[in-house]
């Protein structure tokens, strides 16, 4: 794991792996489902930067560049990623608790525009269609990309889900106990939250309710409208929580099939225990509270434990 305690702002250097050349041509296929992910990961926590022309008014060279934004928990996955597709570098101010992958080097923002395109499902593919363009104007190549349409495949084919789930989806889990002193049914769910439009008009639209009714649909709920008053401003957004037992068993199966890579993969490994447990009465004995305190234990984050080990089965290029 990189160290931050020596600076205040420290970088990881540009990685580039014997296969620079291989990973060069934008039209290599996604055969291993990281595109599908790094989509979902990008909708969910990543942005992109398109300059309106190559240079700025001084003559110097803009470059267009990813930003993909992780919990500081997260930095096992962003190093993995950033292995996985050779290039960019991680960055994270010293009072901050995330850190942030900046992908900007040609070849490897080639690489990740190629991976991505045709597989994202919500109005930030306006940002992907600018920077396409961006590249088929500025860029000195004969290779032309394609503006490919939103993926309208079932989220159960392919791993979108799970990268937006490790971007913006969080869990709860509690139990009461009751007039015996065994614990009533546990209380637990996936809560998956995304604001309500986005900044800019396209031939997308600017809502985010369709994917949000979409994913509602694949786990057999509803979607649930956030307005709330902050200190500085009013929130608005969308909710999904999977309260039902037939919800629960759909979210573990899918997650069973297309694992989260974040520290939450760890969350889930406990909650499907608890599922388990509710399924079976399990957590009916006299042991259930214990059984359950411990499952809660493990949830909680703890870097010698949640070491990324999980990421060894990380998806490969």
């Amino acid at each position: 794991m990189i160290s931050f305690l020596k600076a205040c702002f420290s970088t990881y250097p540009q990685q580039q792996s014997a296969r620079s050349a291989e990973l060069s041509n934008t039209n290599s296929p996604d055969k291993t489902g990281l595109g599908h992910y790094l989509a979902g990961l990008i909708e969910g926590d990543g942005s992109f930067y398109v300059p309106t022309t190559p240079r700025d008014s001084k003559g110097r060279k803009l470059v267009p560049h990813i930003e993909i934004e992780f919990d500081i928990r997260d930095l096992p996955l962003a190093e993995k990623l950033l292995e996985v597709l050779g290039g960019g570098f991680l960055s994270r101010r010293a009072t901050s608790q995330s850190c942030r992958l900046t992908i900007r080097d040609q070849r490897t923002y080639l690489f990740v525009i190629n991976l991505i395109n045709g597989h994202m499902r919500t109005p930030k593919i306006e940002a992907l269609n600018r920077a396409i363009i961006w590249l088929n104007t500025y860029r000195l190549s004969n290779n032309h990309l394609s503006l490919k349409p939103l993926d309208t495949t079932p989220l159960s084919s392919n791993s979108w889900l799970s990268g937006f789930m490790d971007a913006d989806c969080s869990f709860y889990f509690d139990w009461k106990l009751g007039k015996k002193g065994l614990p009533n049914a546990p209380i637990y769910y996936m809560n998956l939250s995304q604001k309500q439009e986005y900044l800019r008009e396209s031939n997308f639209g600017s809502s985010f309710l369709p994917i949000m009714e979409n994913i509602a649909q694949f786990f057999l709920t509803d979607v649930k409208i956030i307005d709330r008053q902050k200190q500085t401003y009013r929130e608005l957004g969308y909710y999904i929580r999977t309260d039902k037992i037939e919800s629960k068993t759909i979210l573990f199966d899918y997650l069973t099939e297309y694992p989260l890579f974040s520290y939450k993969h760890y969350t889930v490994l406990s909650l499907r225990k608890v599922h388990d447990l509710v399924l079976t009465k399990g957590y009916k004995t006299a042991n259930g509270n214990d059984l359950l305190t411990g499952l809660k234990e493990n949830m909680k984050y703890d870097p010698t434990v949640h070491n990324g080990s999980h990421l060894t089965y990380f998806y490969n290029t």
